[in-house]
């Protein structure tokens, strides 16, 4: 009796989310039939189109086209390793002369430069 009466609440449910599935279709349907988008404008094969490099090459992209020829190509080669060969840096015991407060500041003004340059200045 009790597995009946489960099954049919359950139908119930269903029958009624199907209801009101059908109402927000046909509500969509009839909005964007009397208000539809206009379309955009006609594509030209000849405009360049501006494409956007991905968040991690922004960076490279500001560096190209701000600083002067090899100055960027110099410094999109070694900000990287810099990055990557901080471990064997410190290790090496090259900053043991330099407090760790100013190699904190160090990281923060280098990790901000990025920072920057991928999101705050998009050319």
């Amino acid at each position: 009796m009790r597995a009946r009466r489960e099954q049919i609440l359950f139908t119930a449910r269903v029958l009624r989310l199907a209801i009101l599935t059908y109402l927000a279709l046909g509500l969509i349907l009839t909005l964007s039939i009397l208000k539809p988008l206009p379309l955009m404008e006609e594509a030209d094969p000849f405009r360049p189109i501006a494409v956007e490099p991905d968040w991690y090459l922004r960076a490279a992209k500001v560096a190209l086209s701000t600083l002067p020829g090899p100055l960027s190509a110099l410094a999109i080669l070694l900000i990287p390793i810099l990055f990557l060969a901080l471990p064997w840096i410190e290790r090496a015991g090259w900053l043991s002369g330099v407090s760790s407060r100013i190699r904190v500041v160090l990281a923060i003004i280098l990790t901000a430069g990025f920072m920057l340059l991928t999101w705050g200045l998009g050319c």
